[in-house]
């Protein structure tokens, strides 16, 4: 039985819908349709579905209307807006075909009776003709029911009452995810963050329209592939219907204010729900603010990170310019709470870092990855550009380094003999070294005594600040476990294998710290 003779009927658009977002793999879609229903069974198409719909994921959550509602049955049917399909669906209808030639169109009319690939059988007064397919073609009654530009699923809902029912649906759908980023600016005569906001970036390729749609962006990815295996057009009830709630909210304003998005946890993740909602096109992102705080103050740290080596040169550098200078990084620490107008649950992104320059322009200048956080958890931003104006060396300025002893001839045997000293082979001994005897003919083994090996250093750090202004470096020192020091320096903190240095160093001039430490080697 075609399409045309069940009488199908189009839905409505969604009257509402509400789209979960990830941030990797399918989007879960919520809607609510409005479905006039004859008593008894119905068609009912829902067009207007994604290109990208992810087959069998559909969803009966809750109907609502004057009778009883019979989810029943459902088929999924791929966008199939194309010559053939029209003709397929036209089956047992009257249609005209156009074939242009050197004398003009030649018009071929007839009842469609089938569809033979690229040839078609007409039933003209009583006579089957089989006439070639031509690419343009009338057709008598009108357009053919269940034809749609973008997937379809006829549903087969049967009603005891006839009338307009409310129905929620849910599906999902590949090609709409999400991703957070970050713009910070940064005065450095306060040291505070003017603007902090954070971006949502709504990518959607997935054919979908979205009218005011309400988004929830849930962190972390849905991966769906293993219903692709299963056979089309299935579908699924839930008995438990979830709720629909549309948020509203004021948007981004010229007094520079946005309002910020609610946050749940649900699981282990955090569900974000923008204040307002989004319309989207088919092929399209849309950006959106997380959150937008104002006057964040932060805490500037220049650090030297824990080096791989220490470079030895026995020749020292006579000058400066001669040395190798190691960079210094730059990162802020921020309080991630209310009382430095923030507390904000935070999902990982890409930080654009802009500072003012002396006109009051904002100037891109860095940037900074920042972790996940949660409200009132701290971070830091670590800038990936180091200071152009402070630098440091390290360098070995004494080594001293323990060699063993050389190890004793072996005793050559002679072939019928002993050598003067007696050497018994102990046998069954993987090694065949001899073992030295304590005396004649006693088979006892001297217990090998390892000497112990050092090596000492001397280790020094210099800071070099070019700026008009002091500074403060935070060095990261890394050494052996169970080192002694000769000569300590004034760790702010440290452990049996690292230590902190804080070197202050004035405007123009440079502060030079260095110890003394001593490590076995075997």
């Amino acid at each position: 039985m075609t399409t045309r003779k069940r009488n199908v009927r189009k839905s409505s658009p969604a009257r509402r819908l509400e789209l979960t977002v990830y941030q990797a793999g399918q989007a879960v879609i919520r809607e609510l349709r409005e479905l006039a229903l004859a008593s008894g069974k119905n068609f009912v198409q829902l067009d207007g579905l994604p290109t990208a719909f992810v087959e069998n994921s559909l969803v009966v959550l809750g109907a609502k209307g004057p009778g009883d509602f019979n989810i029943g049955s459902a088929s999924y049917e791929p966008a199939n807006m194309n010559g053939a399909a029209i003709l397929q669906k036209a089956v047992g209808t009257k249609v005209t075909l156009i074939e242009q030639t050197q004398q003009g169109p030649v018009r071929s009319t007839g009842i469609l009776r089938f569809v033979l690939g690229n040839q078609l059988v007409l039933e003209q007064d009583g006579t089957m003709v089989v006439v070639p397919l031509t690419p343009k073609f009338e057709l008598g009654d009108g357009m053919p029911d269940g034809l749609a530009n973008t997937p379809s699923l006829v549903l087969e809902p049967s009603v005891s009452e006839p009338g307009k029912y409310q129905v929620r649906f849910l599906y999902e759908a590949d090609n709409i995810n999400w991703a957070a980023r970050y713009n910070a600016f940064f005065d450095q005569k306060t040291n505070t963050l003017t603007r902090f906001e954070c971006v949502v970036d709504i990518t959607n390729t997935s054919g979908l329209v979205i009218e005011d749609g309400v988004f929830k962006l849930f962190t972390g990815g849905n991966f769906s592939q293993n219903r692709r295996n299963h056979a089309k057009g299935g579908i699924r009830a839930q008995a438990a219907p979830m709720a629909m709630s549309a948020r509203g909210g004021g948007g981004f304003a010229e007094s520079m204010v946005a309002d910020d998005a609610a946050v749940e946890t649900v699981g282990e993740q955090k569900l974000y729900v923008l204040p307002e909602p989004l319309t989207v096109g088919a092929t399209a992102t849309k950006h959106s603010n997380l959150f937008f705080v104002q006057d964040v103050p932060v805490q500037v740290e220049l650090y030297l990170p824990v080096p791989n080596y220490y470079a030895y040169n026995g020749a020292e550098a006579s000058t400066e310019d001669d040395s190798v200078k190691l960079p210094v990084f730059v990162r802020l620490r921020l309080k991630n709470d209310a009382a430095c107008n923030l507390g904000k649950d935070m999902p990982a992104g890409e930080v654009a870092f802009f500072v003012f320059d002396t006109s009051g322009s904002e100037q891109k200048v860095d940037s900074a990855n920042v972790e996940a956080r949660a409200k009132g958890e701290p971070f830091k931003l670590e800038l990936r550009k180091p200071s152009a104006d402070v630098k440091a060396t390290r360098r070995l300025t004494f080594v001293h380094q323990d060699q063993p002893d050389p190890e004793p001839e072996t005793p050559v045997v002679e072939e019928g003999g002993l050598p003067e000293a007696e050497v018994e082979v102990v046998p069954h001994i993987t090694s065949m070294r001899p073992a030295v005897t304590t005396g004649e003919g006693t088979g006892e083994k001297k217990k090998k005594v390892v000497k112990p090996l050092f090596r000492e250093e001397e280790r020094e750090i210099t800071i070099f600040n070019y700026k008009d202004t002091a500074v403060e470096v935070i060095v990261s020192e890394q050494f052996p476990d169970k080192a002694e020091f000769i000569k300590k320096p004034e760790f702010t903190d440290s452990n049996s294998t690292n230590g902190t240095l804080r070197i202050a160093v004035p405007a123009k001039d440079k502060a030079t710290v260095s110890y003394r430490l001593k490590y076995r080697i075997n």
